[in-house]
């Protein structure tokens, strides 16, 4: 009887790992900036949320001021997630039938997916959109109104009132109560601003001849924007540049880098050019206006400010960095390689005209060249995650898998959301016929950033 007993309490202890076993995973958090957070549809507490973090079926995640999340899902849909967004996994199923249901409660979502006709359905406060692909935004407001915008495919897109199917460059709003009504858009694409890979460095403003009042809010908010609470030191930024004592260029820089960051590339701009007005010695606000211009694939406009950046300070280092860049852009490898030369004479121990240098020579095939280059901006700059990237595509391109692997775990380790180090190492990966692993991190760098061409070139491949 001891014995019946015995094996019965064996089988009641066994029993947990089979009929309650942890569902798998919803989804992967891919990318993290700012703040975000997750917590179980029971819970109320919300928890710190984490890059590579598993979610699950039921989990709700958030962003936080000035912040943005993005998640991959099994089925390898894309999102993104906005400053202050509510998003709950409702269901993911695996298998034949994939299906996948979402609960978009508050803020904006830009999405991604290929999968079949009702695979994908996402809910708001005020309407239910069933996705046949591939590209669009649903942005949900505080009054539960929402907004569905399509880039590409179409979607339909209805509440208890009616519904209506939504195609390519089309937007249909909803309300509580009233049916969804659509309206055709001019540009679309200028809605999802927010969803790039821009990233905040505030290490590379300085201002040295500034009080030491200015130097040290300039610190101290440096280490607000390294440490992620990007509203608190946005916060700072603005009251900063009220105060005789503690405004500088840079302080608007960083005023205007944290709008682009933020998709508000108008504000941005309009940011910087009253601060060229103020500070016109200073060339590196029309720098800055570049890069934005840039960013918008306007190059004709980054020349303009490169040229006018120029004109201030021929020997500007920020300057002829991106003017390589512009020219590189527009496919001038010999202009953008003189202008990198010309910056690294200037300043041979910055690591960005070297990595320029590197770029071009690997892009023209001359591993050898690329390689020294390469090399000598990782030293220059041993956190630099994407100098660490690029050297890591180099070697694999130059067929030294081994060592490109190794480089590549380096980079990640610096920063695993970078988007040229995904893209690299899914190009290793494809070339090692490793096809799951490169199409995975081919789809984490298009994610993060949708405009990278290379990583939907070689998703193609």
């Amino acid at each position: 009887m001891r014995c019946a007993s015995r094996l019965v309490v064996a089988m009641v202890c066994a029993l947990p790992s089979v009929l309650f076993a942890a569902p798998p995973p919803a989804a992967e958090i891919v990318s993290l900036e700012g703040k975000g957070e997750y917590r179980e549809t029971q819970q109320l507490d919300w928890r710190p949320a984490k890059v590579k973090q598993q979610v699950f079926p039921s989990n709700l995640v958030r962003t936080g001021d000035l912040s943005k999340m993005a998640l991959l899902f099994p089925d390898r849909t894309q999102i993104r997630l906005a400053q202050n967004s509510v998003l709950q996994i409702k269901e993911v199923s695996q298998g034949k039938d994939q299906k996948t249901t979402l609960n978009l409660n508050a803020g904006r979502s830009w999405m991604q997916s290929k999968t079949t006709p009702g695979g994908l359905t996402v809910q708001t406060p005020s309407a239910l959109a069933s996705i046949r692909g591939t590209d669009w935004e649903i942005a949900v407001e505080p009054d539960g109104r929402s907004t569905l915008t399509v880039f590409s495919g179409e979607a339909e897109f209805g509440n208890e009132q009616g519904r209506v199917l939504v195609g390519k460059n089309e937007q249909a709003s909803a309300e509580q109560g009233r049916a969804p009504v659509k309206i055709q858009i001019i540009n679309p694409r200028e809605r999802i601003q927010w969803v790039s890979a821009r990233t905040l460095d505030p290490g590379r403003y300085g201002e040295p001849n500034a009080s030491v009042d200015a130097q040290k809010e300039l610190a101290e908010i440096a280490k607000l924007i390294d440490g992620q609470q990007l509203d608190v030191a946005y916060a700072r930024l603005q009251k900063a540049a009220t105060n005789v004592q503690t405004d500088s260029a840079s302080v608007r820089m960083l005023q205007a880098d944290i709008l682009a960051y933020n998709g508000e590339l108008a504000r941005a701009r309009q940011v910087l050019v009253d601060a060229r007005i103020r500070y016109a010695v200073d060339e590196r606000i029309s720098v800055a206006l570049a890069q934005l211009s840039l960013q918008q694939d306007d190059a004709a406009g980054a020349r303009r400010h490169i040229d006018d950046a120029l004109s201030r300070k021929p020997t500007s280092v920020d300057a002829l960095v991106v003017l390589g860049e512009i020219a590189r852009f527009e496919g001038l490898a010999s202009e953008a390689g003189d202008a990198y030369a010309k910056a690294a004479s200037i300043a041979p121990g910055d690591s960005r005209p070297w990595l320029g240098l590197g770029v071009i020579e690997a892009e023209r095939d001359n591993f050898g060249v690329a390689n020294a280059y390469l090399e000598k901006a990782t030293r220059l700059d041993a956190k630099s995650a994407t100098t660490w990237g690029e050297l890591a595509s180099q070697q694999s391109s130059a067929g030294d898998y081994a060592k490109a692997l190794e480089t590549f775990e380096k980079a990640l380790a610096l920063q695993p959301d970078n988007v040229v180090i995904l893209t690299g190492k899914g190009v290793l990966e494809l070339k090692r016929g490793n096809n799951e692993a490169a199409l995975d991190a081919l789809l984490r760098a298009s994610l993060i950033e949708p405009r990278y061409a290379r990583a939907h070139l070689y998703t193609a491949v």
